[in-house]
């Protein structure tokens, strides 16, 4: 039997343990109705899906959280206890078990290299303060990313071009391509009414989008979008949000978010208690199905080896 056949079932088997959840909640992910029906096409929709991936990942909290304070997986006012785990800042065929590189390694049989940075902060204002001044997810985001900028560079981020959907360039086109933000909680000390009113009004929710308006970094050089959808050449967003860490402790909800860039909208999504990389809800595993690798091109590649 086929080596990286092998290893692929056995990654599989690892997938379906290590991505266990405490809740299940559902994923209506891509805001609008606009969809690019599938004609056939393989490879990313939204991102290449080969090719090596950088990406930067902000551990996000408010200063006002008090739920599970003292929780070891992500105490308050501390970055999560494995958020160098989360990725390998350089590719390499033997990556940190259970992340996102070594997904990706596994699922693409090292053709989609799934690289990037990993930072902590908490945000400058309270969600009291976000909620009475009338700030949604995409201005909590600007905000915090506008402050990142003051140190960080975001070149790095910006090393692909949508030509159009399924077809990119490996070059650099001004737009930073992946942003993933990840709360450590955003309202689950409150009771579920008041908690749930809190998620509406901050529009706070796992999505394939940072919400918002556009914006830029890096003195104007380069923008990030706040959307999803393409629009011929012109890519719809850089980056994804997920919420509430600290309560499902997996890498599943990042997965599922960042595949909608490669897959598409919520048409795409495999059904209540599939497998796949956007399954719907009541899921155990995140593994890619055959339709999926069948779509990113992964099954051709297992042929030739």
């Amino acid at each position: 039997m086929n080596f990286l056949f092998v290893k692929t079932l056995i990654f599989s088997f690892l997938i379906v343990n290590s991505l266990s959840a405490q809740f299940e909640e559902p994923l209506d992910c891509i805001d609008g109705s606009e969809s690019l029906s599938y004609q056939g096409q393989l490879g990313g929709y939204a991102l290449s899906s080969e090719g090596t991936m950088n990406v930067l990942m902000v551990f996000c909290q408010f200063p006002d959280d008090n739920y599970d304070i003292n929780n070891s997986y992500w105490v308050k006012g501390q970055p999560p206890a494995n958020m160098s785990e989360w990725v390998n800042q350089t590719w390499t065929s033997n990556p940190i078990e259970g992340s996102l590189t070594h997904y990706f390694n596994a699922m693409s049989f090292d053709d989609f290299k799934f690289i990037g940075k990993t930072v902590s902060v908490i945000s400058p204002n309270s969600r009291q303060w976000y909620l009475d001044e009338g700030w949604r997810r995409g201005d909590i985001h600007k905000e915090i990313i506008e402050e990142l900028d003051q140190t960080w560079d975001f070149a790095e981020f910006d090393n692909w071009d949508l030509d159009s959907a399924y077809i990119h360039t490996n070059q650099p086109d001004g737009i930073v391509e992946m942003i993933i933000m990840v709360w450590r909680n955003i309202a689950l000390e409150f009771p579920q009414s008041q908690g749930s009113g809190i998620n509406i009004a901050l529009n706070m929710s796992n999505f394939g989008s940072l919400g918002g308006s556009e914006f830029t970094v890096d003195n104007g050089s380069r923008t990030i979008k706040s959307g999803f959808w393409p629009n011929g050449s012109e890519p719809g967003g850089s980056g994804i949000t997920v919420t509430n860490l600290l309560a499902h402790k997996s890498i599943r909800h990042t997965l599922h978010e960042f595949a909608h860039y490669l897959m598409g909208d919520n048409s795409y999504h495999t059904g209540n208690g599939f497998w796949g990389m956007l399954r719907d809800w009541a899921a155990k595993s995140q593994v890619a199905n055959s339709f999926e690798r069948y779509r990113l091109g992964e099954l051709t590649k297992l042929k030739n080896h």
